[in-house]
Order: C-alpha cells, then sequence, then structure tokens
C-alpha cells in the first residue's frame, strides 16, 4: 500500500514541515471538532420528564415509536449544529482549504484521488459505482413511499427514515440467537458455522451487558497466530442478533486470512472489511424469511434490512457527491454555511426524491458527520462493501454450493491482494455495470416481497 503512495510523496523536509504543521493546523481542527462534538448535550422532556441527553441517546430516539418525539429529537439534533454554524463552516472550510493546498503540493489530479489509493482501487471502478447508485435511486424512493403507508402518515418525514413499522418486539434470548445464527451458517457452509462454533464453544465472545462495560460491538482480530475475540451488548433481541451475526462474519473472515496470510497483508483492505460479516447479516436474513411466518415479524425484519442497505449505499453515495461538491468549490473559493447547506439539500434531494419531507434544521446534519473531517472521503468504501456482498449474495443465490469454494478463498486472500483482483477470482467483473446492477437486483427482491405483505 505504502508504494501507491510513492509518487505523491515530497522530499524529507517538506514531508517534515506538513506533519509539523499539521500539529497545530489540520490536527488542531480536527481535535476541536471531536471535543466539541462530544460535549453536546440535549435537554428534552420525555413522558413528562426533563432529561439530560447524549448524542447516543438522541439518535436512539429516532428508534422510538411516538412520531412527535422523533421529531422534537431530530429538531434539537441538528438543530445544535445550525447554531453553532459558525464554528462548523470554518472548521469545514478549513479542512477543505487544508486537502486542496496538500493535493496541489503533492501533484494529486483531484481531491478523491489519495482515497482511491488506499482503497486500492481504480478510479474508474468508484465512478462507475456511484453513477450505478445514483441511477437506483427510484429503490429508495420507492422504499420510502410504501414506508408512510406502514406508518400511516401521508409522507414519511426526515424524522421518520429509521421509525419501527411495527410495535411488535420479539424477544430473542442469547441461546436462540446462536441457535439461528449457526444455522444460517450450517446451511451455507459447514466448516464456516464451525468457525462461528468455536468461537461460542470457547467463550470468545464478551456479550454479556454489564455496569462500566463499553458499548458497541467489535471482532478484534490479533494477530494470524492468535483467534479473534467478540466484544458485544447483547440486549435479547433481533438487532442484537443481527450485531451477533456480523461480529461472527469478521471473526470468520479472520479465521480463513489467518490461515494463509502473514501479519503484514491478513486484515483486508477498507472496502472489503465487511465482506463476510455483511454477508452474515445476509444468511441470517435468508434463514429467517424461511423460518418465520408471522407477517409483522417477516416485515420488521425486511424493513430493517432495507434500511441498514439503503443507509450503507445509497446515502454514503449522496456524502460522497456532496463532499466532491465541497471540495472542488471550497478548493477555488470559501464556503459559506448557506452555501454548504444547498449543496447538501440537492445531493439529499436527488437520493429520496419526493418520497421524504425533510425538517428545516435536517440542512445542517453535513456538519454532524465526523468522516467529512477526520478521513476525507471514507463514505464510499462503505457503498463498495455493500455492494460487493449483495452481488456475492446475488451469485451464490444462482450457483449455489459451487459458489462457496470461491468465497472462502476471497476470504483466505485476507489483505494479500487488491479487492478487482480478488473480485475477477471469483468470475466476475467489477468495472461492468451488471456486477453492480446484480447488488441491486436482491434489493429490488426484498422490496417487491414487502410489497406482498403490506
Amino acid at each position: 500500500g505504502v508504494r501507491l503512495f510513492q509518487p505523491y510523496t515530497l522530499s524529507e523536509k517538506e514531508e517534515q514541515v506538513i506533519n509539523k504543521k499539521d500539529l497545530s493546523g489540520k490536527n488542531a481542527f480536527i481535535n476541536f471538532f471531536t471535543e466539541y462534538t462530544a460535549s453536546f448535550t440535549w435537554q428534552l422532556e420525555i413522558e413528562g420528564e426533563l432529561k439530560t441527553l447524549t448524542a447516543e441517546e438522541m439518535r436512539h430516539l429516532l428508534r422510538h415509536p411516538n412520531p412527535k418525539l422523533r421529531e422534537t429529537a431530530k429538531r434539537a439534533y441538528d438543530g445544535r449544529y445550525g447554531e453553532n454554524a459558525i464554528i462548523f463552516s470554518n472548521v469545514f472550510n478549513a479542512i477543505v482549504k487544508d486537502h486542496a493546498l496538500e493535493m496541489e503540493m503533492r501533484g494529486y489530479d483531484s481531491p478523491i484521488a489519495p482515497a482511491h489509493l488506499r482503497n486500492r482501487i481504480a478510479p474508474e471502478i468508484i465512478a462507475t459505482m456511484m453513477q450505478m447508485t445514483s441511477s437506483h435511486n427510484h429503490l429508495a424512493q420507492e422504499y420510502y413511499s410504501l414506508k408512510a403507508k406502514l406508518l400511516n402518515l401521508h409522507k414519511t418525514r426526515g424524522c421518520d427514515l429509521v421509525a419501527p413499522v411495527t410495535m411488535k418486539r420479539e424477544t430473542v434470548p442469547f441461546v436462540e440467537g446462536r441457535r439461528l445464527i449457526l444455522a444460517a451458517f450450517e446451511d451455507f457452509s459447514p466448516e464456516i458455522a464451525g468457525f462461528a462454533r468455536e468461537m461460542f464453544d470457547k467463550n470468545w465472545i464478551d456479550a454479556e451487558v454489564r455496569t462500566n462495560k463499553r458499548g458497541g460491538a467489535y471482532c478484534h482480530g490479533v494477530i494470524p497466530q492468535h483467534h479473534p475475540y467478540i466484544l458485544m451488548n447483547y440486549n435479547d433481541d433481533i438487532d442484537n442478533v443481527y450485531t451477533l451475526a456480523h461480529e461472527l462474519g469478521h471473526a470468520v473472515h479472520d479465521f480463513l486470512a489467518r490461515r494463509k496470510q502473514s501479519l503484514f497483508n491478513y486484515h483486508p483492505p477498507l472496502v472489503a472489511a465487511e465482506t463476510a460479516s455483511v454477508f452474515a447479516e445476509m444468511l441470517l436474513t435468508k434463514k429467517l424469511l424461511r423460518e418465520v411466518n408471522e407477517r409483522e415479524l417477516k416485515i420488521a425484519i425486511l424493513t430493517g434490512k432495507l434500511e441498514d442497505l439503503f443507509a450503507t449505499i445509497h446515502t454514503q453515495n449522496y456524502y460522497t457527491l456532496f463532499e466532491l461538491d465541497a471540495h472542488r468549490a471550497g478548493a477555488e473559493q470559501r464556503l459559506s454555511s448557506q452555501q454548504l447547506c444547498a449543496m447538501w439539500d440537492k445531493r439529499r434531494s436527488e437520493m429520496y426524491g419526493d418520497a421524504v419531507e425533510f425538517l428545516p434544521e435536517q440542512k445542517w446534519y453535513w456538519s454532524a458527520i465526523p468522516h467529512f473531517i477526520h478521513t476525507r472521503f471514507y463514505c464510499y468504501a462503505y457503498t463498495f462493501g455493500a455492494l460487493l456482498v449483495l452481488a456475492l449474495f446475488r451469485r451464490y443465490e444462482e450457483e449455489g454450493k459451487s459458489f462457496i469454494p470461491r468465497y472462502i478463498h476471497l476470504l483466505e486472500a485476507g489483505g494479500s491482494q487488491e479487492p478487482e483482483k480478488l473480485i475477477t477470482e471469483m468470475g466476475l467483473d467489477c468495472r461492468q455495470q451488471s456486477f453492480w446492477e446484480g447488488g441491486f437486483a436482491v434489493m429490488r427482491e426484498m422490496l417487491e416481497e414487502l410489497k406482498t405483505l403490506i
């Protein structure tokens, strides 16, 4: 990976100057943004009680069944960024200008070019992927028009994007979650199920909810000579089953890459890092849809998965388009907060069309996204990763068992090969529109299945 950056690396003296100046320049802005936003709390009245909430708790309220509370939370959350528009537009402009100057000094031809090198992927592949995603925005528009019906609303609002469509909360104890995941993996490949079973049997998963335990979920692949560990907080619901399946997918990737790779190349590149994890989620989805007979639960499974895919594919695509717009314009001139809001609204409305009515405060949401500040052009890797999985899943559905050895070979490669080479070895061509079309076909089928239930 380092060799790819060679043509854009300056003399040792120049590199030292850039690194030293970054401490009080770019890095200072990044640290300020991180600390300042982390200090935010919101006061909200919930069921007659005034509560002080963190950003995490505010985001969680967007999944609350009460539509008024969702609106209040979203207005307050995004509104806080609007109140601080002077601060956030200055931070954003500083990051954009710094990036433009550094790109010029290093001789890059585009603001997104270093991200392609980081991801070891050809620019034309990403251009095709983004163009194909934009041309399938109609899937998101169709879905959110449908969601309005499910929520009994005239139109889906910007605070309803992840709102629950059913009041039914299915309790899934850990033992049942384990059974579902292992059964889904077993149907696909007993070898892969074996790795997951070992994680359970040897207690390499810490899923118990305890006080003072860190939140979130991750799989930690230590070194090739050592097995991975999973940390999560299992709360007995279907979302947690998905989280556990996701992390076990990472563990499987780790087990397979450990067999063939060294410390230097066993971690997959960013665009392929989520392959096994999201593929595991797809296996679980198909298993659940086969096992579940209850209409409401099927609707909850399909809407949950589709919303997850829209957020990972289409949303990240318009984030990247906005970021490109901002960097191209911001290299030439300072962008006012209103200009940034207008750019944001334009790209967002391309995705959602008339299907979603956004709240006025949501025009400020560009300033709440840490990826824009921390790592330029990070977001398209999510789009790539999810579409890659869907395209692979499509191929699995078409080919059946003969697909599995090639899939295992893909995971065994770890980070030893470029993503395009791995895909080519699967018998696929990611330079062709038809490759990406396969991914959207899977989404289309899920959408059609959802329609039959409504």
